[in-house]
């Protein structure tokens, strides 16, 4: 038998990748939060995830910020899933990191390195365009 770490589909098991370029916000005033960024960013680039924005980027200031960031992509979830449980998973945050989705909180982390999930169908618009996004640390 094989032990896997991660989930993978099966017969009644669906997964969306969501790796990819998202939206990407340093926060170097700590206001994200304040301002409400969890409603969707402004003045952004592109940010490979999973990825570490420390080691992508040439701009030193990006480079050597420590403390929160901001990610943002949108995502659809088949209306055929409606009555099935969904749930977002990210494999790991470095130290800490709260997940919105439609600019509602559905999971949060702290300790880094860790999977962790949040269940989406009370917040999700199944069919429909929805904004996943976050802030880590």
């Amino acid at each position: 038998m094989t032990a896997f770490l991660y989930p993978h589909e099966t017969r009644t098991r669906r997964i969306i990748d969501i790796s990819g370029i998202w939206k990407f916000r340093a926060d170097r005033k700590t206001e994200g939060r304040t301002n409400e960024w969890k409603d969707g960013l402004t003045d952004t680039t592109l940010m490979a995830v999973p990825s570490s924005y420390n080691d992508i980027t040439t701009d030193k200031a990006l480079r050597d910020h420590c403390g929160d960031v901001w990610y943002e992509t949108e995502l659809y979830i088949a209306e055929e899933w409606q009555d099935r449980d969904v749930f977002v998973r990210f494999g790991s945050a470095t130290h800490r990191a709260i997940v919105y989705v439609n600019g509602v909180e559905v999971a949060s982390h702290d300790g880094g390195y860790m999977p962790f999930a949040g269940q989406l169908n009370d917040v999700v618009r199944f069919g429909k365009k929805n904004k996943n996004g976050g802030c880590g640390q």
